[in-house]
């Protein structure tokens, strides 16, 4: 038997990520936080930086491919949930979030959840990168994503089996976050939206 191949990665080009990673001060050690798996070529481009990186890979935990049913599971019960999830050290402030394509795999209910679990970890200058889904009735590739350049991501098909998917409108996508805020969308052409955001925590 013959051994397949393995996946050979494809590239897409970034409009935004020059803006995620742009103005931080060069002795500022960058601490960072991808939602996916620590891939070769985001382990490359983040040579060049003196950075800390959390690398949290959420997308098959229970609470994400089954989220419980309101009646089962209050707003701060579930928020409570995902922040235990997100077991970062006492003290840490993300600079930078890579959320890739997660949040179309929350509900709105589980979104605004996890991204209350996130806020502690927020200061006034974090910013965060989402691949956004505007059409349910098209799921997201099912994919693995990395930074190969800062203008510039990669992806590989992930394995396993896809869960359930949810689209989120630019409008309502904003008014689900905690800590976070839309600060520009670039639609790309698969019909997906590349958006940045910014935080609006004050500290």
């Amino acid at each position: 038997m013959t051994a397949a191949s393995p996946a050979v990665a494809s590239s897409q080009s970034s409009q935004l990520f020059s803006s995620v990673f742009a103005g931080f001060d060069p002795e500022h050690r960058l601490t960072v936080f991808d939602v996916g798996l620590a891939l070769p070529e985001s382990l490359d481009f983040f040579s060049a930086f003196r950075c800390r990186l959390h690398y949290l890979n959420l997308f098959d935990e229970a609470l994400v491919r089954n989220p419980p049913a309101v009646e089962d599971c209050t707003d701060s019960e579930l928020q409570q949930q995902f922040a235990d999830l997100l077991r970062f050290p006492p003290g840490t402030r993300l600079d930078v979030c890579l959320l890739w394509d997660f949040p179309s795999y929350l509900d709105r209910r589980s979104l605004r959840a996890f991204t209350a679990a996130l806020k502690p970890y927020l200061h006034a200058g974090t910013r965060a990168h989402v691949l956004g889904l505007l059409n349910a009735q098209t799921p997201p590739p099912y994919r693995e994503y990395a930074i190969m350049r800062s203008d510039q991501f990669s992806f590989l098909p992930r394995s396993g089996v896809q869960g359930s998917w949810y689209a989120h409108p630019q409008a309502e996508f904003g008014r689900s976050l905690h800590g976070l805020a839309v600060q520009r969308a670039v639609l790309l052409a698969d019909g997906r939206l590349e958006i940045l955001l910014g935080s609006t925590v004050r500290r």
